[in-house]
């Protein structure tokens, strides 16, 4: 059924009035049989049945509406299995058998699913088929035939597209991680070369260091060697004053003992 949801209510509603004939409020087996005269017992039975959920002998109105809305569900899959079953008798004449017709039956099954007034197309298909004029039924399955090849190739165009987006996003995940393994290569390579300057560096500052070092020892021993040869000049010239001091010394002893 076509409306909104209070527009379904309202005719459901005067539906069931129209079969409640007594006005009762419910819907028993002889008013339903005075309504559909064109069912045989059996099937009267079994509809009553289906309608009767809880088996009380008599249909409510929230029972009639349940079982309005089953029946019309069932239409609607039969009218769409009619669809699906001319689509597959068409393109079998197209010379699409066996698992490749039935592949691309299932494509425009699928396509058909897709569309979101499929209800409404499928209505549309059986009340051509009603009117008797099978050029507009043929006109109509290859105007819908053709729209499902599109819808179709939509579909899988989509899933071409989206396939080609992970197998891209996946390249530059990998493009990214591989620049990132490079940077980090190069990283290393430069923290090592800093690491070997400055272990250079400090190699060079401290053979310096030794060779200055070095080279203070060597004038210090130098000019402790000219200290000592100083010390020993003042020596020996300290003791030939001495010696002289005492030749003299002795020299004014003898005159003046001369003298006396």
């Amino acid at each position: 059924m076509q409306g909104t949801e209070s527009e379904q209510q309202q005719q459901l509603g005067q539906l069931f009035k129209a079969c409640d004939l007594d006005g009762s409020g419910y819907i028993d087996q002889d008013e339903l049989a005075s309504i559909c005269s064109g069912l045989s017992v059996d099937e009267l039975s079994d509809v009553f049945k289906q309608l009767d959920k809880d088996g009380d002998g008599r249909i409510s109105i929230d029972e009639f509406a349940k079982g309005y809305r089953d029946i019309a569900l069932a239409n609607d899959s039969r009218k769409r299995e009619r669809i699906r079953q001319r689509l597959r008798s068409e393109k079998s004449e197209e010379d699409k058998a066996g698992a490749e017709d039935e592949e691309y039956v299932g494509g425009l099954d699928e396509g058909l699913r897709a569309l979101s007034c499929q209800e409404q197309v499928c209505e549309l298909y059986q009340n051509l088929h009603s009117v008797d004029k099978p050029e507009l039924v043929t006109q109509f399955e290859n105007i819908l035939l053709n729209v499902l090849k599109d819808v179709r190739q939509y579909q899988l165009e989509n899933e071409r597209l989206e396939k080609t987006y992970r197998k891209e996003k996946d390249e530059h995940d990998k493009h990214l991680r591989r620049l990132e393994e490079e940077m980090d290569q190069q990283v290393q390579s430069v923290e090592e070369r800093v690491r070997r300057q400055e272990k250079e560096r400090l190699e060079s500052e401290k053979i310096e260091l030794r060779n200055q070092l070095d080279s203070e020892i060597i004038m210090l021993q130098h000019n402790l060697k000219k200290l000592q040869q100083t010390t020993f000049k003042l020596c020996k010239a300290a003791n030939l004053i001495v010696e002289r001091k005492s030749d003299y010394l002795r020299q004014m002893g003898v005159v003046g003992d001369v003298m006396t």
